[in-house]
C-alpha cells in the first residue's frame, strides 16, 4: 500500500499506520482483527453489490463467509490518500485484490473510502464505501471493435503528440510507430519497425527496462531512461503496458521526450547551488539603535551605509524605498512595544544610487526600570543577490510546473492535470458538476487532405474559441487528439445549454478556413457517488451517440434523445 498524501501531517500518518494495521488482519484472515478497529455501529455501504447495514454483525459475518468459503482474498496493491482533522480522520484507498476462485487466479479493482473517529490512541472506522465495478465499468475498452471505433482510436495514435511504440512482448520486435516516435528518435517508420527496442538503449537502461517490465503492475509502470536516436542521447520518461492487442500480447510504450525538463530541472538545481553560496558569503552590518533619541549607529558594510556611521532613524527611512517605508516602521513598533520579532526585508538605496534588498533583523537588548526599551542591537544583511536567485528558482519552478500540467500545442490543461483536479472537487464534494466531451468531426479527413500543421490550426482555433465562452472556474482539457473535456460546476440544463454554444462557437471559428469540420458532443452529470472514470466513460458514450446519430450536435447521457 503506498501513501500518496505529499506533506502528509502526523495524524495523517498514524491514521495510515491504523489502516496498515487493519490490512495486515485482512490477509491474514483474522476476522477479530478486522473487526477490532471497526465501531459496533458502523454504517456500511456496497455499492457493487447494493448492499446497506447499520451496525458490525453484518460486516463480520460477510468477513466470516468470504473468509471460509475463498481460498484466497487478499489485497496486493493499492495507493492510500488520508486526511486528518482532530478525532476525525477520511481515507480513500483504490485496490488491487487477488481471488482464486476454482484455482484460477483473479484480480479485481475496488475503491474504498472510510470514515474514522479516534477514540484514545485508537481509530475506529465509522463509515465505509466500498465500491466494486459492475462488468461494464470495470471493462478494458482499450482496443475497441467496429470500423467507427477503430477509425477514432487510429486517429488518436497518430496523433497523440507522445510516441507511441507497440512491439511483441516476446522478442521485443517493434510492430508499430506513430509520428510522435519517428520525431523523438530521429528515425524513419522503415527503420523502427522491425528493430528491437533494445536498439534505443544503452546495456544499462537495458537491464533497467528489463527489470522494470519483470515487475511491471497491471496497470503499468512510469520511469525515466536514457534512449539512444539518430542525433545521440535522449532523455525519455517511459510508460510501460503489458496488453493484448489482436489476441497477441503486445507492449505499448509511450515515449515522452523530457530534454527540455532535464535542462529546466539543471539549471534549477545550477540556482539553488548559487543561492546556498550567496547565503554562506554574506557579511553582516552590525547596528546600534539609541531608542530616547531615534539615532543609529552603524559598524561595517560601507558599500550599504557609506561614510556616515551615525544616522537619525528619519534619515535612515529616506534611503528606504517609499513602498517599503510603512511596513518598517510598523515592524519596528510592534517589537518595541510588544517584544514581537524583528526580521523584515526591503529594498535600501545602496551607495551609488541602487536599489538592493536587505534583511534587517534586531531585538531590545535594555530597558529601564519600568520596561520601556532604551536600546536595540541588530544587523543588517545584503540578500540583493540571494532575492534574485529566489525569483530565478521562482520561475524556474513554476516553469516546469507549467509543463507537467498544460498540453504543449494548444496551452490548455493536459489530461492528467485535469483529472487531478476534476477528482479533487469530486472529493470535496462539489455539487453540480457534469462533463463535456467533445471532439472535431471529419478532423481526420483535415488532416489528410490538409496536412497536420492545418490540423494543429483547427485545434488551437478551437481552443481560443472555447476558452473565450468558457468561465473562469470552468476546467477545459486536451483529452487526446482532438478530443477534449470539460467540466463545469452547473447543473444539466445549464451544462447542457453550454454544449450548445460550444458547438456553435467552434463552427463560427472554424467555418472560414474549414468550413467542413464541427463538432460533436456529449454531456454527462455527476450523481455525488460514481468515480471519474465512471463519469468519463458516460460523456464519451453520450459523444459515440452524436457522433452515430449524424455528428454536429449535442446528445446528453441518460436523455430521450440518448436513447
Amino acid at each position: 500500500m503506498r501513501l500518496i498524501n505529499e506533506n502528509p501531517t502526523e495524524g495523517d500518518l498514524s491514521l495510515f499506520s491504523a489502516f496498515i494495521d487493519w490490512v495486515e488482519s485482512y490477509n491474514n484472515r483474522d476476522v477479530d482483527g478486522v473487526m477490532a478497529s471497526i465501531d459496533p455501529d458502523v454504517l456500511s455501504v456496497g455499492t457493487g453489490w447494493n448492499e446497506l447495514n447499520l451496525g458490525s454483525a453484518p460486516l463480520k459475518e460477510g468477513f466470516s463467509k468470504d473468509f471460509a468459503e475463498v481460498k484466497c482474498l487478499k489485497m496486493v496493491d493499492g495507493e492510500v490518500y488520508v486526511r486528518s482533522w482532530k478525532d476525525w480522520g477520511w481515507l480513500l484507498l483504490r485496490a488491487t485484490y487477488e481471488i482464486v476462485v476454482k484455482g484460477e487466479r483473479l484480480l479485481y479493482r475496488s475503491r474504498r473510502t472510510v470514515v474514522y473517529r479516534r477514540e484514545g490512541d485508537k481509530w475506529l472506522q465509522v463509515h465505509v464505501h466500498h465500491s466494486i465495478p459492475d462488468g461494464d465499468q470495470a471493462e478494458e475498452r482499450s482496443f475497441p471493435v467496429g470500423p467507427e471505433a477503430s477509425s477514432r482510436y487510429a486517429l488518436l495514435f497518430s496523433s497523440f503528440r507522445d510516441g507511441i511504440l507497440l512491439a511483441s512482448a516476446d522478442t521485443r520486435e517493434i510492430l508499430e510507430v506513430n509520428g510522435a516516435a519517428m520525431s523523438i528518435y530521429g528515425l524513419s517508420e522503415s527503420r523502427l519497425i522491425g528493430c528491437s527496442l533494445d536498439d534505443l538503449m544503452p546495456q544499462e537502461e537495458l537491464d533497467l527496462f528489463l527489470r522494470k517490465l519483470s515487475t511491471c503492475p497491471e496497470e503499468g509502470t512510469m520511469f525515466q531512461s536514457l534512449h539512444v536516436g539518430a542525433k545521440g542521447e535522449i532523455p525519455v520518461e517511459l510508460t510501460v503496458k503489458m496488453t493484448f492487442l489482436e489476441g497477441r500480447l503486445t507492449l505499448l510504450v509511450v515515449v515522452r521526450d523530457i530534454s527540455e525538463r532535464m535542462e529546466t530541472e539543471k539549471a534549477l538545481r545550477r540556482s539553488e547551488e548559487r543561492l546556498r553560496m550567496t547565503i554562506e558569503a554574506n557579511d553582516d552590518c552590525l547596528w546600534e539603535l539609541d531608542v530616547t533619541t531615534m539615532t543609529i549607529d552603524f559598524e561595517g558594510a560601507p558599500k550599504l551605509i557609506g561614510p556616515e556611521s551615525t544616522l537619525s532613524y528619519s534619515s535612515w527611512l529616506e534611503r528606504i524605498h517609499i513602498d517599503d517605508v510603512s511596513r518598517l516602521n510598523e515592524a519596528l513598533m510592534d517589537h518595541l512595544s510588544s517584544g514581537k520579532d524583528f526580521r523584515i526585508e526591503y529594498r535600501l538605496k545602496a551607495q551609488g544610487g541602487r536599489w538592493i534588498w536587505v534583511l534587517d533583523r534586531g531585538r531590545v537588548v535594555e530597558r529601564d526600570p519600568y520596561g520601556r526599551p532604551l536600546r536595540m542591537l541588530g544587523t543588517l544583511m545584503d540578500v540583493d543577490r540571494r532575492k534574485r536567485i529566489e525569483e530565478e528558482r521562482l520561475n524556474l519552478t513554476r516553469k516546469l510546473e507549467r509543463m507537467a500540467s498544460i498540453d504543449g500545442l494548444t496551452g490548455i490543461l493536459n489530461r492528467q492535470r485535469f483529472d487531478e483536479m476534476v477528482q479533487e472537487r469530486m472529493v470535496q464534494g462539489v455539487m453540480p458538476i457534469c462533463l463535456i466531451m467533445f471532439d472535431l468531426d471529419r478532423f481526420k479527413e483535415l488532416n489528410d487532405s490538409q496536412g497536420h500543421q492545418a490540423g494543429d490550426r483547427a485545434l488551437i482555433r478551437t481552443c481560443q474559441a472555447v476558452t473565450r465562452r468558457l468561465r473562469r472556474d470552468d476546467l477545459f482539457c486536451r483529452w487526446g487528439g482532438d478530443e477534449f473535456m470539460v467540466a463545469l460546476e452547473q447543473d444539466l440544463e445549464r451544462s447542457a445549454l453550454v454544449a450548445q454554444d460550444l458547438k456553435d462557437v467552434i463552427y463560427d471559428s472554424l467555418r472560414l478556413e474549414f468550413p467542413s469540420v464541427t463538432a460533436s458532443l456529449g454531456v454527462a452529470p455527476w450523481d455525488g457517488c460514481m468515480s471519474f472514470d465512471e463519469l468519463a466513460f458516460q460523456a464519451d458514450d453520450a459523444l459515440y451517440k452524436a457522433k452515430k446519430k449524424g455528428r454536429n450536435r449535442v446528445v446528453v447521457f441518460g436523455s430521450c434523445d440518448y436513447n
